[in-house]
């Protein structure tokens, strides 16, 4: 049992911090390729408490996910104990599936918002009173890319794990040891 729980745990704990680093770089790129104001605002919210959001989201539902893990281990992986800690690490796994899928979509509006700018030129380049251009500049566009690759990547793992823990809960796995020989 011992490395079967060390395993999981690294999974359940990897996209984490992955995710965690994308909220933190979209609220700060927010902040550094859009001028002050309304187009920095994001479905009604700011980038900084859009971060904190998205992080708080995210430890919820780590902590919703370790939790269930936790009770499936409680009861040696057996009976309603396994059930009901699978039905919490769903949950927390839909949770942090709704929240990387928001950012997705901030993410999305934020590549059109820089991409169009404000004026509907070609590639916001709009400069402000302080004279700060404001738009992609060729080293934000890798990150941007970085970002997306980094975005799908964790999107697949967590409907992969999603899907996986749905399964298992539905069509429990069977043990290869446990079959009877014949």
């Amino acid at each position: 049992m011992g490395l079967y729980t060390s395993s999981q745990t690294c999974i359940i704990v990897g996209p984490i911090f992955v995710c965690a680093a994308l909220y933190l770089l979209i609220a700060h790129l927010i902040q550094l390729c859009l001028p002050p104001g309304q187009e920095r605002v994001f479905l009604g919210v700011s980038p900084k408490t859009l971060g904190r959001i998205f992080i708080t989201s995210d430890v919820l539902s780590f902590l919703a996910q370790v939790a269930g893990f936790v009770i499936m281990a409680s009861g040696n992986w057996q009976g309603s104990r396994k059930d009901a800690g699978t039905a919490i690490l769903i949950t927390g796994l839909a949770c942090q599936l709704a929240t990387f899928t928001l950012y997705l979509v901030v993410l999305t509006l934020f590549c059109l918002r820089v991409g169009a700018g404000s004026d509907g030129r070609k590639g916001n380049q709009e400069i402000s009173r302080s004279g700060r251009d404001y738009g992609f500049n060729p080293l934000v566009k890798q990150v941007i890319r970085g970002m997306w690759i980094a975005s799908i990547l964790v999107e697949v793992s967590v409907l992969l794990r999603l899907d996986l823990s749905c399964h298992e809960l539905i069509h429990p796995v069977i043990d290869p040891i446990s079959l009877p020989d014949n």
